[in-house]
């Protein structure tokens, strides 16, 4: 069962990333809000992909690690390691990050990639001109984080509301896309919209 819904979930995924005219905008009274996949590595603007499929809700967040951490190369100093603990321990408390309405839906599973940002920096002399090659190569560095909910009553979920922003300001712009009860949908969520209606 799970393979099947892990499946379902990535299939869902490709075809909202490779095909983002495919979702409607939310309502058609927020054209102006419709979110577009962002092919670029863009500082402030990170993306959120949404999936429901019978009891189990799925979320993605992909963001540049500048959003999160401040830096995007390896973590170097102790202060910049700290901060990947930190924003680690910020991300696994999805009860801050994200609420549902109405409030039927539990973390099941949790997971982040912080690819290079959180490698750590322990070169000699010798080994210093390659980590600088690595880390000129490594300048732009992603973070993503993954969450699977079990939602109780799933043809009753009406919304999904994020504080993403309010944890991590550098967050300006979330472009969330999503599918839920065989509809569809993106949307651009910033400080004045944060909500995702499924219906």
């Amino acid at each position: 069962m799970i393979a099947y819904i892990a499946s379902v979930w990535i299939a869902l995924f490709t075809l909202l990333i490779s095909n983002p005219s495919a979702a409607g905008n939310q309502h058609e009274g927020h054209s102006k809000n419709a979110a577009v996949t962002q092919d670029a590595h863009v500082h402030g603007v990170a993306e959120l992909l949404v999936v429901l499929e019978d009891d189990q809700l799925e979320i993605a967040l992909h963001t540049p690690a500048q959003n999160l951490l401040g830096f995007e190369q390896h973590a170097q100093s102790a202060e910049q390691v700290a901060m990947v603990e930190h924003t680690k321990t910020t991300l696994a408390n999805a009860d801050d990050l994200f609420q549902f309405d109405p409030a039927l839906c539990h973390l099941a599973n949790h997971t982040t990639d912080f690819g290079a940002a959180a490698q750590g920096h322990n070169v000699d002399e010798k080994g210093a001109e390659e980590h600088d090659n690595q880390a000129e190569a490594t300048t732009h560095s992603n973070i993503e984080a993954r969450y699977r909910f079990r939602c109780e009553l799933p043809d009753q979920l009406i919304s999904l509301s994020t504080g993403l922003s309010d944890v991590f300001p550098d967050i300006r712009l979330l472009h969330a896309q999503w599918i839920a009860g065989g509809r569809q949908g993106a949307i651009t969520l910033d400080n004045d919209q944060r909500t995702i209606l499924f219906r």
